[in-house]
């Protein structure tokens, strides 16, 4: 009888090119033996399914899962923990790579707390320059989940899911899932704070064990991943979050994430208007126009130091706009 995996490390895998067997290597060389990475093959088109059928064939520990249509990275992760088998889930980018020791430490660390979630630093290259990714500080003698909570809840944390184990029988029995990367982004961070909402253990090791390399074709730089509608359908995910847990924010919090999610706002704006893409400018000042719990949301920013803080003005710039921009009359038929 095969033994249970300690961890299911779950890949979704499309269009990985050159960084993909680097991320593969990584995956193999891990210490803890008792692995399973599952690669959820989502229609690659660029080779990437032959290089991991090849590996697969070799190596049992690699386990295929075929998309029959392209299901993007929420719901790829949402497959591949249907099947996942190991005592803890993970998730890992096709185009990442990981320390040796990492999930070797993370599961040490997880049995020995009985941890519902460990979660260690990690670095991202961006053109060659490299940002440690390191936990907020917290306040000792507090509860982590919740202090974490507050974190991700006003992005004052990174939301990627890439460095963290879940215990699997955790996540099961709270129904914690992905959303639909084409619909609703960022979708870690919608992950993240439902787990961190639920979690009682948390456990967090200071040592960089998970290298994210962003380049071109990486989905973070993809207009379409962190649009303005993908960002609406954040706001209203985590909205109904709240409701749904009847989970009051105190002033302070509500304003942090008020101004972060007007921020997001900006951001996508901005990259549209950079793009010459006015049509669609246009089409998303609208969008976020014309969603009243959106723009009661954003417009309960308060400014202290707009015109020494470059974040603060554009955010001030960007909702001067919202309200100079007049609201599209809806015909009636």
């Amino acid at each position: 009888m095969k033994q249970q995996p300690k961890i299911s490390v779950i890949v979704p895998v499309y269009n990985a090119g050159k960084h993909f067997e680097d991320c593969l290597t990584s995956l193999a060389k891990q210490t803890l033996k008792e692995i399973e990475i599952l690669l959820v093959l989502d229609c690659p088109t660029d080779g990437s399914d032959i290089v991991a059928k090849n590996l697969a064939t070799k190596d049992e520990r690699f386990k295929l899962i075929y998309n029959e249509t392209n299901l993007h990275t929420g719901l790829s992760r949402n497959k591949g923990m249907q099947q996942a088998a190991g005592e803890y889930i993970a998730f890992c980018d096709h185009d990442d790579y990981t320390d040796p020791v990492m999930y070797e430490k993370l599961y040490q660390t997880a049995k020995h707390h009985d941890c519902d979630i460990v979660r260690c630093n990690a670095m991202s290259t961006v053109n060659g320059c490299n940002t440690e990714h390191k936990y907020p500080a917290l306040n000792a003698g507090e509860n982590i989940p919740k202090q974490l909570f507050h974190s991700i809840i006003t992005k004052k944390m990174s939301g990627s899911i890439w460095n963290y184990i879940f215990k699997t029988k955790f996540v099961q029995e709270n129904r914690i899932l992905f959303p639909d990367t084409r619909a609703v982004a960022p979708e870690d961070s919608a992950f993240l704070l439902q787990a961190f909402f639920y979690a009682k253990q948390i456990e967090i090791i200071p040592d960089i064990l998970y290298y994210s390399v962003n380049h071109k074709d990486s989905l973070c730089n993809n207009i379409e991943y962190l649009s303005t509608k993908n960002i609406v359908a954040y706001c209203g995910f985590v909205n109904q979050f709240l409701q749904k847990n009847n989970i009051v924010l105190d002033e302070k919090t509500k304003q942090a994430r008020s101004f972060e999610d007007a921020y997001a706002l900006y951001s996508a704006f901005s990259r549209s208007l950079r793009l010459l893409l006015l049509k669609r400018t246009y089409s998303e000042l609208q969008l976020v126009k014309s969603n009243e719990a959106i723009m009661k949301h954003i417009n309960s920013v308060s400014y202290r130091n707009i015109l020494s803080n470059i974040k603060e003005l554009k955010v001030f710039v960007f909702l001067l706009i919202l309200k100079l921009v007049p609201r599209k009359k809806i015909s009636s038929t």
